[in-house]
């Protein structure tokens, strides 16, 4: 296994393991499913914080 995917290895590595699935989710709005521009960027701080 590469060491950059042992937890606490790289930070960095660690930060984007975790916040992953939220991501994926994020970009997996349905076509047919509608957020205002407020709502999307509020979302985007939350997953960049």
């Amino acid at each position: 296994m590469p060491i950059s995917l042992l937890k606490g290895s790289d930070r960095i590595a660690d930060i984007a393991i975790e916040k992953h699935e939220a991501i994926r989710k994020f970009l997996r709005q349905r076509t047919d499913e509608h957020v205002d521009w407020d709502d999307t960027l509020h979302q985007l701080r939350v997953l960049a914080g």
